[in-house]
């Protein structure tokens, strides 16, 4: 449970995601554009081209600790303060990413330097201990797999309370040292899928997510600080359900680059994993797009994909965020790194609102809850409610203490001197006294007109005086409960105006999500006659796999636009049902008016 403290340092910031631009090193058989770059600003170098602006864009020589130096390591120092953290690789095929994320021997990437950053300051801390353990999955065909576990099932995400979207039996290591963490990349990479197009000879056929996550808490007298050791696990484990923890998470995204056929010259079941590929990351554009909209943004597809899914966190949410756009300057490229910085213009325009993850100790909880019932039990002793006058209208009744005691009223119509102190001083006990002599002077009036009636020599008189005072009273009733009645009429219309709104309103959503389904598919049937046409018309086993799915995806729009009319046919009759049910009501109104007149 996150503690709600108010203090600055459980304090949300917004802060839009970090963009950089890296510029992937030409080979031997590729023409430079005329690209040309600032620090900050990227363009081409013709009449109408459009300059980007970013937190900083990378030449074609920069090495990956340049950027790691410059800007990345503040994940790690995020990440140790409690800040969940994201960053993730994105762009064409062949432009980088991996390299950017997991290098090389003699280039290590983003991954294990931060792997090693947080190693060194875990175990250099004075002041706190730390566990850490990580996690590797990779998301293929919109399918989540376990690289660290043997086993072939499909993981299943689901929403927690306070880490977000998470993956249900995800295996988790312990991790006590660079070299250890390392360790357990090397074995997820062995089952990541990849392959070879012309693009690219060791092409990534999945998505992939290594999570790191760290618990901290300040050490206790006579506990060494650092990172814990395996052995150490379960005793800390224990120790920590006494104090309050620290929980943050570094999701590290290696993105699948996006693929054109005609290039690649993929077919099968590699043409298969790129059209797939080519859809997460169209979804994830989408998501971007609907966030940029700021206050007029409506649905958000986060749910359209298992990628947008898990990206939530980073996308608008709890978390810091920075991402390597990776690009290539060549010739033939030039479109598809038109299509990255576009992309990467409006990640910049994203604002996520990360807050520090505090994790409430048993105890402290506790004692949090015995305090809220103590002030609770405070005000209710406090409280003075006037419930009602007894029949001979000489006693008052108050909810006091949680009970009812009863109250003699003096003949001033003050109570006696022997009530308590406390309950004189309230302000309930003023209205209580000037309601005291109300009434009063109230019964005093009744018996003295009763006396008068008595008295009367005329019987015709005293007749009339009585049925005069019936009367009344009876006018008195009928008003009274036509007041109530005419109160429960007025909450049963607000309710049935409120529910129609309520009503007007999800149907409205409802309206817009079938428009969003629909204009999704269609711009997947768009892009699987795209890939088509790339393919030469062939017909192949490849050709034959997109015709079906180009016939499925026709299915999926169909059944979307009968959804659609189905709804419009609901909608019709539920305003119907309202708008006999606001008739009725008033009917009743008027029979109500006539009955009182």
């Amino acid at each position: 449970m996150i503690n709600p403290s108010a203090s600055a340092e459980h304090k949300k910031e917004d802060e839009s995601i970090k963009v950089y631009i890296r510029c992937r090193p030409l080979r031997a058989n590729e023409a430079e554009t005329t690209w040309s770059h600032t620090k900050t600003t990227i363009s081409e170098n013709s009449e109408n081209s459009t300059s980007f602006s970013f937190d900083q864009v990378y030449p074609n020589a920069t090495q990956t600790y340049e950027i790691f130096n410059d800007h990345l390591q503040r994940l790690a120092d995020g990440v140790l303060a409690g800040f969940n953290s994201s960053f993730f690789c994105y762009g064409q095929t062949g432009s980088g990413k991996t390299h950017t994320m997991l290098g090389d021997k003699n280039e290590p990437g983003t991954l294990p330097r931060l792997a090693k950053l947080l190693c060194e300051k875990c175990t250099a801390s004075e002041t706190h201990r730390y566990l850490m353990r990580v996690s590797y999955f990779e998301i293929y065909n919109d399918e989540i797999s376990d690289l660290l576990s043997n086993s072939s099932n499909k993981l299943k995400i689901t929403d927690h309370s306070t880490k977000g979207p998470i993956c249900v039996g995800a295996v988790e290591r312990f991790v006590t040292s660079e070299e250890n963490c390392m360790a357990i990349v090397d074995e997820g990479q062995i089952g990541r899928r990849v392959a070879s197009t012309q693009m690219n000879e060791q092409s990534s056929r999945s998505h992939t997510i290594f999570r790191i996550t760290v618990e901290s808490r300040p050490i206790n007298e006579g506990e060494q600080a650092g990172l814990v050791q395996l052995s150490e696990v379960c005793q800390e484990v224990q120790k920590s359900k006494n104090a309050a923890l620290t929980v943050s998470m570094l999701n590290l995204i290696d993105l699948a680059g996006s693929e054109r056929v005609a290039k690649t010259g993929a077919e099968g079941q590699t043409l298969k994993e790129g059209t797939m590929i080519n859809k997460s990351l169209t979804t994830l554009s989408k998501v971007i797009n609907e966030l940029t909209k700021g206050g007029a943004a409506g649905h958000i597809p986060y749910r359209d994909s298992k990628l947008t899914r898990m990206l939530q966190p980073a996308l608008g949410g709890n978390s810091r965020c920075a991402t390597v756009c990776c690009i290539s300057t060549a010739d033939a490229h030039k479109e598809e790194t038109l299509t990255t910085l576009r992309f990467a213009s409006r990640c910049k325009l994203i604002e996520n609102k990360a807050v520090k993850n505090v994790v409430a100790a048993s105890s402290k909880m506790l004692q949090m809850y015995k305090q809220e019932i103590e002030d609770l039990k405070a005000k209710l002793e406090n409280k003075v409610i006037v419930s009602e006058v007894g029949e001979s209208g000489d006693h008052l009744y108050l909810g006091l203490r949680g009970r009812r005691a009863r109250v003699q009223v003096g003949e001033s119509g003050d109570p006696p001197k022997d009530t308590k102190d406390a309950t004189e001083t309230t302000k309930e006990n003023v209205r209580l006294r000037l309601k005291m002599a109300s009434l009063k002077k109230r019964e005093d009036f009744q018996i003295q007109g009763a006396g008068d009636i008595s008295s009367g020599s005329n019987d015709k008189v005293h007749q009339m005086k009585v049925l005069l005072l019936w009367q009344k009273g009876i006018n008195s009733t009928m008003h009274r409960k036509s007041k109530e009645r005419q109160e429960i009429l007025d909450m049963e219309l607000e309710r049935i105006n409120a529910l129609s709104v309520t009503m007007s309103t999800e149907l409205k959503l409802e309206k817009a999500r079938n428009q969003l389904v629909v204009q999704d598919l269609t711009d997947q049937i768009q892009i699987m006659r795209q890939e088509m046409a790339d393919s030469g018309g062939a017909g192949g086993a490849g050709s034959k796999e997109l015709q079906a799915e180009n016939k499925r995806l026709k299915e999926s729009a169909r059944m979307a636009k009968v959804n659609a009319m189905w709804q419009r046919a609901l909608t019709s009759t539920m305003i119907k049902n309202l708008t006999e049910s606001n008739a009725l009501l008033e009917e009743e109104n008027v029979r109500q008016a006539a009955i009182t007149a």
